[in-house]
């Protein structure tokens, strides 16, 4: 096989294998606006956080670790960004106000 061809199905590989990886964005701490980079932990009730909010890549999970009891999520966005969302394992109250309207969820 020619260098050129095997350069490009390495191209190939890399760019498919990167376009399937979504990484997991964890609500934690509350009440707080969707733009804090403070509530986007990286683990359930973790304290290492992400670099930036959640893109229309990354995986968004509230769970039982988000919140002691009830939160207000501030959608202080224009256009909320994921691939999935969930939030189904949440027991208590958890209201999102702000003026978001849009909601992309590509999953």
């Amino acid at each position: 096989m020619h260098f050129i061809q095997k350069l490009a199905i390495t191209y190939l590989f890399l760019a498919f294998s990167i376009a399937g990886y979504a990484s997991d964005y964890y609500w934690v701490g509350g009440s707080g606006n969707w733009s804090d980079i403070n509530h986007w932990a990286t683990s359930s009730g973790g304290t290492t956080h992400h670099i930036q909010t959640p893109t229309a890549a990354d995986n968004v999970i509230f769970d039982t670790n988000s919140m002691n009891s009830s939160a207000v999520i501030n959608l202080n966005i224009s256009t909320l960004f994921c691939k999935n969302f969930n939030a189904e394992s949440i027991t208590s109250n958890l209201d999102f106000i702000g003026s978001c309207q849009i909601w992309k969820i590509y999953g």
